[in-house]
């Protein structure tokens, strides 16, 4: 039993994070097999987070067969109160920051395009935010280069993110697809829309 400073033991491993995720998703009991899949991680690292949990009864389980099923324990104080709330915040916390970025930029831009490692989800601690801003004029690039000095200070205050910005014309961007340049062939093979046209649409016109 652990009273004092039990959130050490709650979150004291990525794959006690990695179990807790998968089944703060799902009402039903899930095997250790499943858990691990969805987690990308090996069966017995899985299995050693899930025991951990289960000995905090944060996950309980239900002994079957030749598998095992376990689930979340959403009667646990600390589950109702703090492990529920937190990672669903977490899975809110991308959603908040790419809207807050189209709604800023949207205004100035043709098409804002997310791409780069986050999209590939190989971010690391010191990368950066890749945003395309495919722009119409360089009236609405000036505007946009303004927007973004500010919103580059509020995103890191807010979301510890630095932004990445790639600038480029309407038209530079069609004739950057068609000789395959980067960073558009980039934005062509993983980019995801933010706001405006889409690749199609900006090439169809």
């Amino acid at each position: 039993m652990i009273i004092n400073k039990i959130l050490d033991e709650v979150f004291s491993t990525w794959s006690n994070i990695a179990v807790l995720r998968v089944l703060n998703k799902v009402k039903i009991g899930l095997s250790g097999r499943e858990i691990a899949k969805q987690s990308g991680m090996s069966a017995p690292s899985c299995l050693k987070a899930l025991s951990s949990l289960e000995n905090l009864n944060i996950v309980t389980r239900q002994r079957g067969g030749r598998d095992h099923f376990f689930n979340l324990n959403r009667e646990h104080f600390l589950v109702g109160k703090i492990i529920i709330p937190i990672l669903n915040q977490e899975n809110k916390f991308k959603e908040s920051l790419l809207k807050e970025i189209a709604q800023k930029l949207g205004k100035y831009s043709i098409s804002l395009f997310l791409f780069g490692s986050v999209v590939r989800k190989e971010e690391r601690i010191d990368s950066d935010l890749d945003i395309c801003v495919v722009y119409r004029n360089l009236t609405a690039r000036k505007k946009v280069e303004t927007e973004i000095t500010e919103l580059g200070y509020l995103l890191y205050e807010k979301y510890g993110v630095s932004l990445a910005p790639f600038y480029i014309s309407e038209s530079d961007f069609r004739n950057r697809i068609k000789s395959k340049k980067p960073p558009i062939t980039d934005v062509l093979k993983e980019g995801k829309l933010l706001f405006g046209k889409s690749i199609k649409e900006l090439l169809n016109d």
